[in-house]
């Protein structure tokens, strides 16, 4: 029985641990946080990625930052600046992006980023997920301890 209550414990705390970090992050003064949505900063971020963005005001070639381009949000690197504003490419792409970004539309400078966890918060806000992820285990914990407390009686 202690080894089930061991394990059922372990299994909470590896969903809760990182819910309790994005949460921290997400308090942070300043920081935001973006599921990327496509494979352009491949090997540097997978679709899925949760990436935490703050603003720095001092970016440069080398640095990765997330900025909007009309209703999108892009996360890409900055390969140089010039007076007209940056020059951006993903990782995965064999072009520059055909734009410039100003300074006004930068978010910030990607502080962090957590594979698959982008995916996985897109996924719990679905029914689907809310059930698994937090009806399914809370349920497990409710019933791991009712029979703790029977077999006490």
């Amino acid at each position: 029985m202690r080894n089930r209550h061991l394990l059922v414990t372990a299994a909470v705390l590896l969903v809760v641990a990182p819910v309790l970090g994005h949460v921290a992050m997400s308090l942070a003064p300043g920081t935001a946080s973006y599921v990327v949505s496509s494979d352009s900063m491949a090997p540097t971020f997978a679709s899925g990625s949760l990436v935490y963005v703050g603003a720095t005001g001092d970016y440069g070639a080398g640095d990765v930052i997330t900025f909007r381009h009309g209703d999108r949000t892009v996360t890409h690197r900055v390969v140089e600046e010039t007076d007209r504003g940056y020059v951006t490419r993903g990782d995965a792409n064999d072009r520059l992006d055909d734009w410039r970004v100003e300074e006004s539309q930068v978010v910030g400078e990607v502080l962090l980023s957590v594979p698959v966890y982008g995916a996985l918060l897109a996924f719990a806000g679905t029914p689907l997920g809310y059930l698994l992820g937090v009806v399914l285990p809370a349920s497990v914990l409710i019933l791991v301890e009712v029979r703790a407390l029977a077999g006490q009686l």
